[in-house]
């Protein structure tokens, strides 16, 4: 159980949903536009189309726009199956962490403030046996 919130008061107002499929092959995505709103990037598809390489390409870009290397990502692959695997990583070392855990698609990929909000969502369902059982 992810337990990511996409918003949450105080901690965002919004959130940019990317997909992994950059059109010809070309990244001509201003990934830099995305840093500047300070808003949590989800990005759908994240493995299939877009690769490990890909993955750490885009967090380099990312960092190049101004992002934090130590931002948050989660990713979440086989979401709401019972192979679903969480990794909790960092921007500079997440495609490096994904890589070597074997991280297959499907997966999503959260970046930032939200994907802390886990741990504090984690506390509050073990106290209510149902959510964590």
């Amino acid at each position: 159980m992810a337990l990511i919130p996409a918003t949450l008061r105080g901690v965002n107002q919004a959130l940019i949903l990317i997909t992994g499929h950059c059109g010809d092959g070309e990244d001509t995505v201003d990934w830099g536009a995305f840093v500047r709103t300070g808003q949590p990037i989800v990005l759908y598809m994240g493995l299939r189309n877009m690769g490990l390489r890909k993955l750490g390409g885009i967090a380099m870009s990312l960092m190049e726009g101004g992002a934090d290397p130590h931002e948050p990502v989660a990713v979440i692959a086989s979401a709401t199956l019972v192979e679903e695997r969480i990794l909790i990583s960092e921007l500079h070392r997440v495609a490096a962490e994904t890589w070597e855990l074997g991280f297959e698609a499907p997966a999503i990929i959260a970046i930032g403030a939200i994907v802390p909000v886990r741990e504090k969502l984690f506390d509050l369902a073990a106290d209510i046996p149902e959510m964590v059982g």
